[in-house]
């Protein structure tokens, strides 16, 4: 490949300014490489891949507006050959399972040298993947052990409603759904996310990026 014919055209999504700047001077850096883009909030990632969609999209865990499990299961559908990055802080393993059934081509913790960011964007723009050590490990138990399906758009609904304030009875008339709904819906949230009362499972939610703070 010529790097300044074709280079490799990135978009970075990430709700921190600083941290965007420091990505993109990295990247810029390299001639096989073309930032054409940054994204702040999940709308504005799923907006700029459709207008201008990238070879790879660096995805951050956490971003305001649409949430990272909604921005794959868009851009999985309707943009499948941008190739997705995930570069965080975390590898929980709530996050892994929740990201399990969505394509990904890379995941890079923030705690990695700039020098494996570059490696792995050449590697994914070829067609391979990787990911971090730690996380690389724990998809492979968390493959191999058995586990619930994964969070659904509705589950993220009610959660969302609780997470405001609303009661049982509130979501279910919000929803459309009886109250019973909403309760078997906290049963499998908790299921999926190993906890034990809505409390629980809002907080693990907020924490593993499904809902904002």
């Amino acid at each position: 490949m010529n790097p300044k014919s074709n280079p490799v055209r990135i978009l970075i999504a990430d709700d921190h300014p600083l941290l965007r700047e420091g990505i993109r001077g990295i990247l810029e850096n390299q001639e096989e490489f073309e930032v054409i883009g940054e994204a702040a909030t999940g709308d504005e990632t799923i907006a700029l891949c459709q207008e201008n969609p990238p070879d790879v999209l660096l995805l951050d865990i956490k971003m305001p507006g649409k949430k990272t499990v909604e921005i794959l299961r868009e851009l999985n559908q309707t943009q499948p050959q941008i190739k997705t990055i995930i570069l965080t802080a975390y590898d929980d393993e709530t996050i892994l399972r929740i990201l399990l059934p969505f394509q990904i081509a890379g995941y890079v913790l923030k705690d990695e040298p700039s020098e494996i960011l570059i490696d792995v964007i050449k590697m994914v723009a070829g067609g391979r993947t990787w990911f971090s050590p730690s996380v690389s490990e724990k998809f492979s138990e968390i493959k191999q052990s058995p586990w619930k399906e994964p969070i659904t758009a509705r589950e993220i609904e009610v959660l969302s409603l609780l997470k405001e304030g609303l009661s049982f009875e509130d979501a279910a008339d919000t929803l459309g759904i009886s109250v019973r709904t909403v309760r078997y819906h906290i049963e499998k949230i908790n299921l999926k996310l190993n906890t034990k009362n809505r409390l629980e499972a809002l907080a693990k939610a907020i924490e593993s990026g499904l809902l904002e703070k």
